[in-house]
């Protein structure tokens, strides 16, 4: 009764503080005496087509809170001991994502089996040059998520140089985990046809709201 009703409240306080979903699903683990203390040992939040307050389609949203401490009182978490996410972003969303980012760089991003390829156009003398680049996705300082071009090929007014650079100047990064209002690291990336799978771990930052 006691996890029931730590899912229950959890689960109101989602939309408000995540953001909206087509579904979520909460699972709680406490014990009458952790509760007692003011402690509840994990939460485990998943959710699918989830519209992060920043403005961000996730199609899977998978956390778990672990070692969380309550204010009795105020009945709000004052720390959590630790927290493990794994995220999944579809070629359409990061599309979405990246037109709304660089609106000005006609540009859009295909999901193969490891790579991204990505197509752009950029202004080169005046002249916009059809870029295509095949690129790995590549995890930098813990939170930055950035393109790695590997094959790039362009029109006659452009270096390959000169494109390669464009990719990676104009169009990183291309997600920033604070973005997705969790403060921590990532640990993974895995790039399949049709999406990108992120795992991570760290402090849960907006998440310390529920």
């Amino acid at each position: 009764m006691v996890e029931r009703r730590i899912e229950t409240e959890v689960a109101s306080r989602i939309p408000r503080v995540i953001g909206v979903s087509g579904s979520y699903q909460v699972d709680a683990s406490a014990g009458l005496a952790g509760v007692a203390r003011g402690r509840i040992d994990s939460v485990r939040i998943r959710g699918t087509n989830v519209r992060l307050k920043s403005g961000i389609s996730l199609s899977r949203f998978d956390t778990t809170l672990k070692g969380i401490h309550v204010d009795p009182v105020k009945r709000a978490p004052t720390r959590i001991e630790s927290a493990e996410f794994n995220v999944s972003v579809t070629g359409a969303e990061l599309n979405s994502f990246l037109a709304k980012r660089y609106p000005e760089i006609p540009s859009r991003a295909e999901l193969r089996d490891g790579f991204v390829r990505v197509a752009a156009e950029p202004r080169i003398k005046g002249t916009r040059v059809r870029v295509e680049a095949d690129a790995v996705l590549e995890i930098e300082s813990g939170t930055r998520l950035v393109l790695r071009v590997r094959r790039v090929a362009s029109g006659p007014l452009a270096a390959c140089e000169v494109a390669q650079r464009y990719v990676e100047r104009r169009l990183n990064p291309v997600l920033d985990l604070t973005s997705l209002g969790i403060k921590g690291k990532l640990t993974s990336v895995n790039i399949r046809p049709g999406a990108v799978d992120l795992s991570g771990e760290g402090e849960p930052g907006a998440l310390s709201k529920l």
